[in-house]
């Protein structure tokens, strides 16, 4: 996990690593950096974008498998932050986010073994704050904000490079936690755009159908991460 603020709510370099039964930690960031995107292909990990010193970043860092180190890649081609960084077929999307007041509505692709970072087709409704998942061969987005808080879940197809907008979200949030598992897509959490209240459930699709559960601990800017069973933290 890679911590968005200190104590005193300032951007953090700070890493920490959960090995199955315990945390300690990691070798920190080089830059210290909050709401930033992190994905993971073949054991190392991916961290890019985000906020430092009050701007948002393109930098991009991997720490690969039996490292101590974080390496510097090649910048996105523009700064994000509260972006979705999701990792599909041994490349990298960096998906939605902002630069100051303007949302950055072109999505990228990375891949680590040849580069650059290219750009793909444009979202059809460019937002912030997404939370981004995998279902299958596509990288979809859920919710966000442009300000306004979207209920869109919006999915892309590689093969096409076509966008589709696959369901609306029954309840609007942004920094939210999506994944899907055993053929059903899970958003939980997040907060409306104004920040004055947590989104307390977990949005359940599945069969053509949504359904809410309440969160045992409702929170937003989480993540989810998942073997047999699903986890979700803080940032």
């Amino acid at each position: 996990m890679v911590r968005r603020y200190d104590v005193d709510r300032k951007s953090s370099a700070v890493v920490f690593v959960f090995n199955g039964s315990a945390w300690h930690d990691g070798p920190s960031l080089p830059l210290a950096v909050n709401h930033p995107g992190a994905a993971v292909i073949a054991g190392a990990v991916y961290v890019a974008g985000g906020f430092t010193r009050g701007s948002a970043t393109n930098r991009v860092f991997v720490l690969a498998r039996g490292t101590g180190h974080w390496r510097e890649l090649e910048s996105m081609r523009r700064p994000r932050g509260t972006l979705a960084l999701l990792a599909l077929v041994g490349r990298l999307y960096a998906i939605g986010g902002r630069d100051g007041p303007t949302q950055v509505g072109i999505p990228e692709i990375y891949d680590p073994g040849t580069g650059p970072w290219r750009d793909l087709s444009a979202m059809p409704a460019p937002r912030n704050h997404v939370a981004g998942y995998v279902n299958g061969t596509l990288v979809c987005v859920a919710g966000g904000r442009t300000p306004d808080t979207s209920t869109a879940i919006d999915c892309f197809n590689p093969t096409t490079a076509t966008w589709h907008t696959v369901a609306s979200l029954p309840t609007a949030t942004s920094g939210a936690a999506a994944t899907r598992l055993g053929g059903v897509t899970i958003v939980a959490g997040g907060e409306p755009a104004g920040e004055t209240q947590l989104v307390g459930v977990v949005q359940i699709h599945g069969a053509g159908t949504w359904t809410t559960e309440p969160m045992l601990v409702p929170r937003h800017g989480t993540a989810f991460a998942h073997g047999a069973n699903v986890f979700a933290t803080d940032f």
